[in-house]
């Protein structure tokens, strides 16, 4: 978009579009895109956004109905969340599918035990034994990765404290029993740390009520304490790198289960679903308007330092990268989210919303 790759600095080239647009709404490379495009414009998107739309206001509603309000004395009981939780996995395959994308597919990615990381993995003592792990660690391509994740477990997510009281979307976040945090500056963890940090003492704890349930061999643990997905890297990217990660979700040396999510087209798709460089409007118009799509999601075993192992939050992060970058086959790039600004201002991309901190 505007330069050529190998013109960009290294840091900034994980924030540029690589697809047929290139951040334009229409493709240059060949007439017969533009004629798929206009077609998808015309007779898809329509249809397609309505049909989204639809599908989020009726499990909205549904969440409305069954989950309380903020302040509320009642407390919604397991069978209420069991349902939830099975309509909500339903809701989002549905609206994926109107997105276009149609596959998901899942790929539980052995442990390689010939890394030498400090690092070890979690191996269940019993058959069904569900995982004491309470937070998973993703990377973040687009706001379809929210969808993706609650198409395959119904999870709950760091969120910022404004979403809670969002109409629409509020009630859903509060029905997945997300964590909310302040994204402001804490003087004790310094700028460079994520909101998660404010939220990390709910974390902990429940990590630690999750820890106990599977000790108890309780039913349903994934619906009594779901697990937290945390987007490590702060903000989008194109998909083709793994940012730097920040270390607000590595602080208490738990287990984490790394996930990485990679799309590719199936077909009539010349559009990147990476929300990158370019605005929530145009990028909504023109995934509406392409065809279809798959998401191959890496999922590794839940890890954690080695007992005796000194290993700061830094490290941990890094180890964790590594191990998520040989899996996917993404290299790991020194970038952050101060690059993206910087590449933005480049491209004279006014300050937005989708340019903010996730």
């Amino acid at each position: 978009m505007g330069s050529k790759p190998d013109a960009l600095p290294a840091s900034w080239r994980p924030f540029r579009r690589t697809d047929a647009h290139g951040g334009r709404w229409w493709p240059s490379d060949a007439w017969q895109l533009c004629v798929q495009q206009a077609v998808g414009m015309a007779v898809w998107a329509p249809w397609r956004a309505c049909l989204a739309l639809l599908g989020t206001l009726c499990f909205a509603a549904i969440c409305a109905a069954t989950i309380p309000p903020p302040g509320s004395t009642r407390v919604a009981n397991l069978g209420t969340k069991k349902v939830v939780a099975r309509l909500g996995r339903a809701s989002a395959r549905f609206v994926l599918w109107t997105m276009g994308v149609v596959r998901i597919h899942v790929t539980d990615v052995p442990w390689d035990d010939g890394r030498d990381d400090g690092l070890m993995p979690w191996k269940p003592s019993r058959a069904n034994e569900p995982s004491p792990c309470a937070l998973w660690v993703s990377n973040h391509v687009s706001f379809v990765d929210v969808l993706v994740h609650m198409a395959m477990h119904f999870p709950s997510f760091v969120s910022r404290e404004e979403t809670g009281r969002t109409p629409l979307v509020g009630g859903i976040a509060r029905a997945m029993d997300c964590v909310f945090v302040r994204r402001e500056k804490d003087s004790m963890v310094g700028s460079d740390e994520s909101g998660i940090v404010r939220g990390s003492e709910e974390l902990a704890r429940r990590a630690a009520l999750r820890d106990r349930l599977v000790k108890d061999q309780a039913s349903d643990v994934d619906v009594r304490v779901p697990p937290v997905v945390v987007f490590a890297e702060g903000t989008t990217s194109n998909g083709e790198q793994l940012l730097t990660f920040r270390t607000g979700a590595f602080l208490s040396n738990r287990w984490i289960r790394p996930v990485v999510l990679r799309y590719r087209p199936l077909w009539w798709a010349s559009f990147s679903l990476a929300w990158e460089s370019i605005s929530a409007l145009q990028h909504v118009v023109l995934m509406f308007s392409q065809g279809g799509y798959a998401v191959d999601v890496l999922r590794m075993p839940p890890c954690a330092p080695k007992p005796g192992t000194s290993m700061d939050p830094a490290a941990f992060s890094r180890a964790v990268r590594a191990r998520m970058s040989a899996s996917s086959g993404l290299p790991c790039v020194s970038a952050t989210f101060a690059d993206k600004r910087a590449y933005h201002a480049h491209l004279a991309i006014p300050s937005a919303s989708h340019v903010k901190r996730d």
